[in-house]
């Protein structure tokens, strides 16, 4: 059999918990008809006097629904009780989310706020000190605070605490009955502390470590049991909070694409043109105009994008992202990188290319390289610098960007086929097994994985649309799994991790 492929870089993990993962892993698609996840009363969490609370959640629309769907949901008995709920409205209130602390007292955004195909970060986040229902009931999309229109049943304020009764949380449905939701979510996080606008700006594209002040729970649905297993959603917090799956199965989990990794991030207000220095992600930014506000980059390090492979070429286990919440869209000039060990001091300036897509974007939308570098400086400095002129090329001031080191492919691109290949593995990271699902092979294919080392660990036909593969005996670390056809290309590719 003719393998056409290079084992992708295989960096040392870090933080090996049970729990947590440091890559984007695998999300969780809900049908909107009666899928949900039951996740608990968090140990009584909220059941005394709560004053202060934070829900998130990185969340995809297929469409804009018109009816109301819950997201993250607690009901209180009878139909006023008290709750906290982030939902979407219906009617004339269509496309706009509803956020509720405390019971029939509930703020809305005042234009439509659902987006459909992009995936959205929602923080609903709840402070009973504060003195008005602004203050204290506050919603942010993507780190942008939304203006809220106030009211209720009862017509009465946010109140200033609340206590929940021990009826559980939903995912995607309200009381696990109604109000089902036909989303994806991933990165679900639930906070009894009141998380900053700065904090959700720096931390929303970053794995957490677990042990975070206030982290009640945290849901990445990457080292979850089988559906249907009691407790066999995963708590990556340490508080043990598994939760539940209802009425759903092991092809609603599939290959996550929401921009999120181990990493670091930082954020700036820029207020003139000119060059500013982030020194904790490594990258200067040259800005042709003022963007007159805060700037966030965030330097993910542990996995490639989403959709790297349609690039082509070498693209490491790492890209950036950058937003521009400035009051100006001051596109960039030059963008210098430091810290790009991958690249090896024979590399050409000429062969590293840089490419740029929208913030949230996903999968194969990367397109034409943007710019190739100006300079580059190899290790220990590792810089590369790109001069983004003609200002045709020049970096719109919020977006994902990577590099690719366009002389050498990962893989052979010319034997790759252009019909897509379908495939999700979960769990990743893996302990025990791995299942692995997938469609459109049309020619014999046999499944091949690869240790650190360069030796094949398993090898199995891919004569059957799944398949589950035993990894407890398997040494912890990196692993690639890969699809080849027989006597052919590569057809898919993708590390897997093993605790």
């Amino acid at each position: 059999m003719k393998i056409f492929l290079t084992l992708l870089m295989l960096g040392a993990l870090a933080n090996l918990s049970a729990q947590v993962s440091d890559v984007r892993g695998s999300m969780l698609h809900f049908d909107g008809m009666d899928d949900h996840v039951n996740l608990g009363t968090f140990g009584g969490a909220f059941t005394t006097t709560t004053t202060e609370a934070t829900l998130e959640v990185w969340v995809y629309f297929d469409q804009v629904e018109t009816r109301t769907v819950s997201l993250i949901e607690q009901r209180s008995s009878g139909v006023n009780g008290p709750l906290l709920s982030l939902e979407t409205g219906t009617g004339v209130n269509e496309g706009k989310f509803s956020v509720f602390a405390g019971g029939p007292f509930y703020g809305r955004t005042n234009t439509r706020a659902v987006v459909a195909n992009e995936w959205l970060h929602c923080a609903l986040v709840y402070d009973g000190s504060q003195s008005t229902n602004a203050e204290r009931l506050k919603l942010y999309i993507n780190g942008v605070e939304q203006a809220l229109t106030f009211g209720g049943w009862g017509g009465a304020p946010v109140p200033s605490s609340f206590v929940l009764d021990s009826n559980p949380f939903y995912l995607a449905a309200e009381r696990g009955n109604n109000q089902f939701a036909p989303v994806t979510m991933d990165e679900v996080r639930i906070w009894k502390t009141v998380r900053s606008q700065s904090e959700i700006r720096e931390n929303m594209h970053l794995t957490l470590a677990g042990n975070e002040t206030g982290l009640v729970a945290y849901y990445q649905f990457n080292n979850d049991d089988a559906p249907g297993i009691m407790g066999g959603v995963k708590d990556g917090s340490g508080n043990n909070h598994h939760a539940t799956t209802g009425n759903m199965n092991a092809a609603d989990y599939v290959a996550s694409q929401v921009a999120v990794a181990k990493g670091v991030s930082e954020r700036q207000t820029v207020t003139a043109s000119g060059v500013n220095v982030f020194p904790n992600t490594g990258v200067s930014l040259d800005f042709g105009g003022n963007p007159n506000g805060e700037i966030v980059v965030s330097r993910l390090t542990t996995e490639a994008p989403s959709g790297a492979s349609s690039i082509g070429y070498d693209v490491d286990d790492e890209y950036f992202v950058v937003y521009n919440y400035g009051t100006t869209n001051a596109a960039m000039s030059q963008i210098t990188l430091e810290d790009i060990q991958y690249l090896n001091g024979t590399t050409a300036a000429s062969d590293i290319h840089l490419y740029q897509r929208g913030a949230r974007q996903h999968g194969a939308t990367w397109t034409t390289a943007l710019d190739t570098a100006t300079s580059f400086v190899p290790s220990p400095t590792g810089q590369v610098v790109f001069d983004l002129s003609p200002a045709a090329n020049r970096l719109v001031s919020s977006g994902q960007f990577v590099i690719a080191q366009m002389g050498s492919s990962t893989i052979d691109v010319q034997q790759v086929p252009t019909p897509a290949v379908t495939v999700e593995v979960f769990p990743n990271p893996a302990t025990d097994h791995v299942q692995v699902h997938w469609a459109n092979v049309a020619a014999p294919a046999q499944w091949v994985v690869i240790n650190a080392q360069g030796q094949v660990v398993y090898q199995a036909s891919a004569n059957q649309p799944m398949t589950t593969i035993e990894t407890q005996h398997w040494a912890a670390g990196c692993y690639v799994i890969a699809l080849v056809q027989d006597n052919g290309p590569l057809l898919y590719q993708q590390k897997l991790l093993v605790r």
